[in-house]
């Protein structure tokens, strides 16, 4: 029961982050009044820092939980599954800032946003789900699973050259 809780441990862990908004509401402004209003900011100051930062914090703090309820040694390939997550991360960062962008000034922008959204994380996190499979129970990444990190890799590099090709066209119209 434990091998097969420390293999699904790693989708609960994605499934997780996915329930985290933490791009939708990038380009909210609150007033001093309180008021929300929808606004396209100026490219250098689009950023994905915050978002980057929300969710390597959400992650830290889930893994050692998640560790814990399902008896899943993820300390000894620490290193390899750090990196995983930060290239993870930044894809989902990436992709959830353009589209963010992308429909800020839309009139159904809560139902365009996650359709858009999700198919296009789709690769990240396959990519993730298959390598934090592997490192959460301990082992190395093995030849057959670098076309995994290669993916993930991939991924960040393509989706961050479109967003800074894009960036003019996303958020000036």
């Amino acid at each position: 029961m434990s091998r097969f809780l420390a293999r699904v441990s790693p989708l609960l862990v994605a499934l997780a982050l996915l329930a985290v908004p933490a791009s939708a509401d990038v380009y909210y402004v609150t007033l001093t009044n309180g008021t929300v209003v929808e606004t396209a900011r100026q490219p250098q100051q689009a950023s994905w820092d915050p978002n980057m930062v929300l969710l390597l914090t959400v992650e830290l703090i889930c893994l050692p939980i998640f560790g814990l309820f399902y008896n899943v040694n993820w300390t000894s390939q620490f290193g390899m599954l750090f990196l995983v997550l930060l290239l993870a991360t930044w894809g989902l960062t990436v992709v959830g800032t353009m589209f963010s962008a992308l429909t800020v000034n839309m009139r159904l922008r809560e139902l365009m946003l996650p359709t858009l959204v999700y198919p296009t994380m789709i690769p990240a996190l396959l990519g993730a789900i298959q390598l934090t499979t592997l490192l959460a129970v301990g082992e190395p990444i093995t030849p057959d699973y670098y076309a995994w990190l290669r993916l993930l890799v991939g991924f960040d590099v393509i989706y961050t050259l479109l967003g800074l090709a894009l960036v003019d066209t996303v958020l000036v119209g």
